[in-house]
């Protein structure tokens, strides 16, 4: 998909009108119109404030991936490899399952945490 199409589709997808947008670019509204038609193409720096706005990558946006994740959510993003997942993880919502990974990510710090602070304690107790 080129660029033209993937910017108007995401600015349609926040409800943003082209002045909206404009706005958080600070550009013109015809600037926009400009990058949506393909008559324009925006300098990297441009780019990379379009990527920002809507919290993607500068290769989705540039059609050389389809996945939206910013280079931010992917170093952030904690993908859960369950030897086996608990029963009915599958059934859950995207949403569902985050709340899950979130809970059992906050868990393994607890006891990760628990674990070195014993180890702690035996050094200091030696």
């Amino acid at each position: 998909m080129e660029f033209a199409t993937r910017l108007k589709q995401l600015r349609e997808s926040k409800g943003w009108t082209r002045e909206d947008l404009a706005l958080r670019l600070q550009a013109t509204y015809s600037t926009i119109a400009k990058y949506e038609t393909g008559v324009r193409t925006p300098d990297y720096n441009v780019i990379s404030k379009i990527a920002d706005a809507f919290g993607v990558s500068t290769d989705y946006l540039l059609g050389r991936t389809d996945d939206p994740t910013s280079p931010t959510q992917q170093r952030n993003k904690v993908v859960r490899n369950y030897p086996i997942p608990p029963k009915g993880y599958e059934d859950l919502s995207p949403e569902e399952r985050e709340e899950v990974d979130r809970i059992t990510r906050e868990f393994e710090d607890f006891q990760i945490q628990r674990i070195l602070k014993r180890k702690r304690n035996e050094k200091g107790g030696s």
